[in-house]
C-alpha cells in the first residue's frame, strides 16, 4: 500500500513540473534597441533611425554595437543574461544581469549633456538630459505589445511564418501588387452603384465570382472604387498604404481588414485618376482546414486573439496576388 501511495506522489509530481513548463519560452534570439528618443517632442517616421539603433542578440554568441555615443554589450554565462551600457564620451558605465529566459531586459542611463555631444543627437531633447534606454525583447513579448508604434522600433523579421495580427502598424505596412488584376466594366452594375465600387473574390489561391464562393471556407475580397466607365487594371509593384487596420476576433472566425482610406478625414492612401483602392478583407473561419492553410486558428497568449494566419497563408489564399511589405 505504502509502496503504491508512493508511486502515485511520484507521478504527482511529475505533472506538477510538466504543468510548470507548459508554456515556457525557450528564447534564443532577442530583439534590442538602442533608444535616444526625446520623450517631449514628436519625431518624423524618416528621422527615428537618427534616435533609435536596432538589433538582435543571440545568446548562443553574444553582440557588441554602438550607437551615437554609446556602446552596448550583451552575453550570456551560466544561465545568466549580461549587459552593459557604456557612455564613451563621459566614460558612464551601468550593468545588470537577468535570468536565461527572461522575456524583457531593460537598461536605462541617465545624464547632463556635454557640450561636446555629436550633432546627431544634440537636437534630441529641449531639456538638459537625455535618457538613454536599451530595451531588448523575446518574439512573444513583442507580439503582447499593445502600442503598434513600439513594435516598429525592434527589429523583428517578418517571413512567411509571421503572424498578420501582430503586424498592424500603418505606418510602415503596405500592400504591393504582384500579379496584375484587371477589373471588368459592366455598364449594368456600374448604374446600379453609385459610389463605383467594384470588388474581387479569392477563395483557395483563385479569383472566384461572389457568388461561387463558398461562405464555409476562407476568403478574401480586395475592393476599390473606379473613376472612368472601362476596364481598368491594377498593375505589378503597385504600392498601397495601409492607413488603418482592424482585427476581429470573432467566436468563429478572424477577421483580418487592410484600410486604405482614413474613414474620418477622407483621405485616401493610393489612387490615379482611374482608380483609388478601398480596402482588402479577409474571413478565415476557424472550424475548418483549408487545403491553402498551414494551419488552424489557436488561441493566441496575447489577450485571446486568434492566430494561425501567417503571411504563407495569406499568399496561398489569394493565390499569390499581393505582397506585404514592412
Amino acid at each position: 500500500m505504502k509502496c503504491f501511495i508512493l508511486k502515485i506522489l511520484v507521478i504527482l509530481v511529475i505533472w506538477v513540473i510538466l504543468l510548470a513548463n507548459v508554456g515556457a519560452q525557450d528564447v534564443s534570439t532577442y530583439y534590442c534597441n538602442i533608444n535616444l528618443l526625446p520623450s517631449k517632442q514628436q519625431v518624423a517616421l524618416d528621422k527615428v533611425s537618427e534616435y533609435v539603433h536596432r538589433f538582435s542578440f543571440e545568446k548562443a554568441v553574444g553582440v557588441k554595437t554602438k550607437f551615437s555615443d554609446f556602446e552596448v554589450f550583451l552575453w550570456s554565462n551560466q544561465q545568466k543574461l549580461y549587459m552593459r551600457l557604456k557612455d564613451t564620451l563621459g566614460r558612464l558605465e551601468v550593468s545588470s544581469e537577468y535570468p536565461s529566459q527572461v522575456p524583457e531586459m531593460v537598461l536605462k542611463m541617465n545624464k547632463v549633456m556635454s557640450s561636446n555631444v555629436t550633432t546627431d543627437t544634440k537636437d534630441s531633447a529641449k531639456d538638459p538630459t537625455k535618457d538613454i534606454k536599451v530595451q531588448c525583447l523575446s518574439q512573444r513579448s513583442w507580439e503582447r505589445l499593445d502600442d503598434d508604434a513600439q513594435k516598429f522600433l525592434f527589429p523583428v523579421p517578418f517571413n512567411d511564418s509571421s503572424e498578420l495580427i501582430y503586424y498592424k502598424n500603418p505606418i510602415a505596412l503596405k500592400l504591393m501588387m504582384a500579379k496584375s488584376i484587371t477589373f471588368k466594366y459592366n455598364s449594368t452594375e456600374s448604374a446600379s452603384s453609385a459610389d463605383k465600387m467594384q470588388a474581387v473574390y479569392f477563395q483557395q489561391g483563385k479569383i472566384v465570382a461572389e457568388a461561387a464562393r463558398d461562405m464555409s471556407k476562407n476568403w478574401c475580397i480586395f475592393q476599390i472604387q473606379r473613376k472612368i466607365d472601362q476596364d481598368l487594371t491594377v498593375n505589378v509593384v503597385t504600392q498601397i498604404p495601409v492607413l488603418s487596420t482592424t482585427i476581429t476576433n470573432q467566436k468563429d472566425s478572424l477577421i483580418l481588414n487592410y484600410n486604405f482610406v482614413d474613414f474620418n478625414s477622407g483621405e485616401k492612401g493610393y489612387e490615379t485618376f482611374e482608380w483609388a483602392a478601398f480596402a482588402l478583407k479577409c474571413k478565415i473561419n476557424s472550424n475548418i482546414r483549408s487545403s491553402t492553410m498551414s494551419g488552424g486558428i489557436s488561441a493566441a497568449a496575447s489577450g485571446g486573439m486568434s492566430s494561425g494566419f501567417s503571411y504563407r497563408d495569406f499568399k496561398e489564399l489569394t493565390g499569390n496576388y499581393f505582397k506585404i511589405e514592412i
